[in-house]
């Protein structure tokens, strides 16, 4: 289970090393980025979900943009009491200019909009966003199989059958919206849902009518109380990545 805004790698490094160990997994849950990657564990394409969910990331990560260079900065080092160049990355101010093309869209990239909505466009006062992540949809597409994702609510009695929890936020009641995959059919946009982060600039989702979702994360940064209840009451463990306590 993992809390959303935690680190990938560290993420990445605990789930190989579970695996590694032959701890099975029985329920994946997570908001935000842990969404995401409980989403590919439980729905992989391959029998290596350790291996999908480190690929992902890393066409994610080999697909940002390199435009604006790493700065350097002068520091001052307390152990040799002088003043050292410090290199500042500038991939966090890259994807914040231009995005992520196979993550998220900076609104104002976006040309199709610039016709659809010519008014709204050029007054960003009216804006409800300023990233669109939908081009994530394609990028899970090849990581993830629905099917096998949404395979608990069969009741198929299998080892590789898993189940997800993913969590999001009604944004009119501000109440929490559980996605569980033994109980409804989790698509691409309740992924999306999850990832919506506000305070990021991600736009809302609608995942009913009328019914729009924002980060779970915004609620409760680690659903263990929906985890415990949804599994039996015997003894169980529970492996969190949660890099902010």
């Amino acid at each position: 289970m993992q809390g959303g805004g935690s680190l990938v790698a560290f993420a990445c490094g605990v789930f190989k090393g579970l695996v590694k160990r032959n701890v099975g997994t029985d329920i994946a849950a997570g908001p935000s980025i842990g969404a995401i990657n409980a989403a590919i564990i439980v729905g992989s394409k391959s029998d290596h979900p350790e291996k999908d969910l480190e690929d992902f990331w890393l066409e994610l990560a080999e697909n940002n943009p390199s435009i604006i260079p790493d700065n350097f900065l002068i520091d001052y080092d307390e152990s040799t009491k002088t003043y050292v160049p410090n290199e500042i990355s500038c991939a966090s101010a890259n994807a914040a200019v231009f995005g992520i093309p196979k993550m998220f869209i900076p609104r104002w990239l976006k040309l199709e909009d610039m016709f659809k909505e010519k008014e709204h466009f050029f007054d960003p006062r009216s804006w409800t966003y300023l990233y669109d992540h939908w081009p994530l949809v394609k990028t899970l597409d090849r990581y993830i199989d629905y099917k096998k994702l949404n395979l608990a609510a069969t009741q198929e009695e299998l080892p590789e059958v898993l189940r997800l929890i993913i969590t999001a936020v009604d944004v009119m009641t501000a109440r929490p919206l559980i996605f569980d995959n033994t109980k409804m059919e989790i698509k691409a946009k309740h992924i999306l849902a999850s990832a919506g982060y506000p305070i990021y600039g991600f736009r809302w989702i609608e995942v009913e009518d009328d019914v729009y979702a924002w980060d779970g994360s915004l609620l409760s940064n680690t659903p263990i109380r929906e985890v415990i209840y949804s599994s039996p009451r015997d003894d169980k463990s529970i492996f969190i990545v949660e890099n902010y306590p």
